[in-house]
């Protein structure tokens, strides 16, 4: 198979199994003569959990998934033309349209037998508002090759700054706020700060998790060859020591 095709493979297939499988081909395009292949198929990264739901969801093909990539590419181009009543008519699309992906992204995952969790969904949404930024990102989405978060902290790579509608006339000055008000608001804003904080540490956690199960495959795939060279090497101690006593046994005959 091509470098293509076997990257097709790998990353349609559930993470679990992802670094045994492609140290197999590695191994198999190394044992070929194809070293340069093998090389390239062992840089390839274990896909999050986020990813490969993304991975999985683009091989279905779901009809917001396609009009998700439509929008991005819209949006670009309203963008890089100086369209800013379009950029605006493009943008109010984009929240309810990832929200779709999303549900279409876990009813996917639930027909396959996988139940999306809640951190995955939410890495989901952050590579989906990388999908509207970033065409590169919206080619890997489209592929089915995604192997980590694409996070992006605004829309779009938006440079210039879109005019502001026409001013109103002054609004009479907004009352004094009540001091009830001001105590939720800023109940609520450290609410808010609690779990920002709270989600930076869940990432930081499933960083380590990805990273500890990744180690735990390697070594798990290599005490597999280690076993194998092991029942190999037992194999030919047992016909040597056949070898042997056949020989001692002539040996034996020829000098009685």
């Amino acid at each position: 198979m091509s470098f293509e095709e076997l990257t097709d493979e790998l990353y349609a297939q559930p993470p679990a199994g992802f670094v045994a499988r492609r140290d197999e081909l590695a191994r198999e395009a190394k044992t070929g003569g194809d070293k340069d292949l093998a090389a390239q198929i062992r840089a390839l990264r274990r896909p999050s959990t986020g990813a490969w739901y993304l991975n999985a969801a683009a091989r279905s093909s779901p009809t917001s998934l396609r009009e998700l990539l439509n929008l991005g590419h819209d949006l670009r181009e309203a963008q890089s033309g100086g369209d800013f009543a379009a950029v605006r008519a493009l943008a109010a699309k984009r929240n309810p349209l990832v929200a779709r992906v999303v549900r279409d992204t876990a009813a996917h995952l639930a027909t396959i037998g996988v139940t999306a969790t809640a951190s995955g969904l939410d890495e989901v949404r952050g590579t989906l508002a990388g999908v509207l930024a970033d065409p590169a990102v919206a080619e890997l989405v489209e592929q089915g090759r995604l192997d980590g978060p694409h996070t992006y902290a605004g829309f779009g790579d938006l440079t210039f700054v879109v005019p502001d509608a026409p001013a109103a006339a002054p609004e009479p000055p907004a009352p004094e706020p009540d001091p009830a008000d001001r105590a939720r608001e800023e109940e609520r804003a450290a609410a808010e700060a609690a779990l920002a904080e709270a989600a930076t540490r869940r990432r930081a956690a499933a960083d380590e998790v990805r990273s500890a199960r990744e180690l735990v495959e390697a070594v798990a795939a290599q005490l597999a060859r280690r076993e194998d060279e092991l029942d190999a090497a037992e194999r030919r101690l047992a016909e040597a020591e056949k070898e042997q006593a056949a020989a001692a046994q002539r040996v034996e005959q020829v000098t009685s």
